[in-house]
């Protein structure tokens, strides 16, 4: 890459006086003037696996061999209806239901519209505001920017934002709330409610905040009261509660996703970063039994049957284990269908057992 014409990120601007990254290797960067680097933000919260892991080459080269691109508009595969499976088995609750992003603010914004098309679906189609939290953040696109509550990734593009309401971040440290624990996590909770009664419960979609907060401020989080007083009063006023699980899911907080230690499932659990652990763009939008149902089995034009997202038939099931019975049809956006694959298993079996252990991300 000729220097002068890539842009960085967050302000980097074009040419920054950066560390330039020869290769990565387990939980290290080696520079072009040898220097070796512990990378323990694991770029920016991405490489749970570490760098580099053997094997995983092995896999995407067979996998671009056989498919290396395929729009869910128009066709399936059992690759992401396999990933699809897979997170229907570990996610809490009757989050069945898979649509698959590029990215955690593709992901966030997905989960905004999937709340407006639930609500619409049910006669409520004045229902779109997104409540986020002050300090929060869910990613750069504009809904996304939208909804997050960091105020110097905000102040560039006020102008173009939604006027959402926030409330107050989910920050023990910094409560005034009198009392125990406990009662100062139903207080803080307590703002949710109070900002949905102002900006009227017919005119809110979704709650959506960080089970633990990321990057604003980092690591924070509240005692587990304050997610059962949000889960409650999100079903008191028919407000989906999103769970933005881009940073915190698969292991960073302990648990495979952050908002299983509070014991309570959200409506919507938004993924990403280490569901790939950085090997390709790749993030997903967690969907509940009960949003989902309302996108199955659509009639269309064409005299076919719209499915939803790749996981509508995924609800901890085993995968299918044959293809002669497998009806030829018509598929929309992230349809079901088609024929299992022994070799694609195999494949599966290869991520799970290939290379050798990957180094912990310190």
């Amino acid at each position: 890459m000729v220097p002068g014409h890539l842009f960085h990120k967050w302000g980097g601007g074009i040419a920054p006086d950066f560390p330039r990254i020869e290769r990565a290797d387990e939980e290290f960067l080696f520079t072009d003037d040898g220097r070796r680097i512990v990378d323990a933000a694991a770029g920016a919260a991405v490489v749970n696996l570490g760098h580099s892991v053997r094997g995983v080459e092995a896999v995407a080269a067979e996998q671009l061999e056989d498919v290396s691109y395929l729009s869910l508009s128009h066709f399936t595969h059992e690759a992401p209806e396999e990933l699809a499976r897979k997170l229907a088995e570990r996610a809490p609750g009757s989050l069945n239901a898979s649509f698959f992003v590029n990215s955690g603010s593709e992901g966030n914004e997905s989960a905004f519209k999937l709340a407006r098309a639930y609500h619409r679906s049910t006669g409520n189609p004045n229902k779109t505001a997104i409540i986020g939290r002050w300090q929060s953040y869910h990613g750069a696109t504009l809904g996304a920017l939208s909804a997050s509550g960091n105020t110097s990734r905000r102040a560039p593009y006020q102008p173009m934002l939604q006027n959402w309401p926030h409330v107050p971040p989910a920050y023990p440290y910094r409560w005034e709330y009198d009392g125990t624990p406990e009662a100062q996590a139903v207080a803080a909770a307590g703002e949710l409610e109070t900002a949905i009664k102002q900006h009227g419960a017919e005119n809110v979609a979704a709650f959506v905040a960080e089970p633990v907060s990321g990057s604003s401020i980092p690591a924070a989080r509240p005692h587990p009261a304050y997610y059962e007083e949000i889960r409650r009063i999100c079903d008191r006023y028919d407000v989906l509660f999103i769970a933005d699980e881009v940073m915190t899911g698969f292991g960073r907080t302990g648990p495979l996703f952050a908002v299983e230690r509070y014991d309570v499932v959200p409506d919507i659990m938004v993924v990403g970063k280490g569901i790939t652990g950085g090997y390709t763009p790749l993030s997903a939008v967690l969907v509940g039994d009960r949003i989902a149902d309302r996108f199955e089995a659509v009639p269309t034009s064409r005299s076919s049957t719209v499915t939803r997202s790749v996981a509508t038939r995924c609800r901890r099931r085993s995968a299918p284990t044959s293809s002669s019975s497998t009806p030829t049809t018509f598929w929309r956006p992230g349809a079901l269908g088609g024929a299992s694959s022994s070799r694609r298993s195999r494949r599966w079996r290869t991520i799970r057992t290939s290379g050798r252990s990957a180094a912990p991300v310190r």
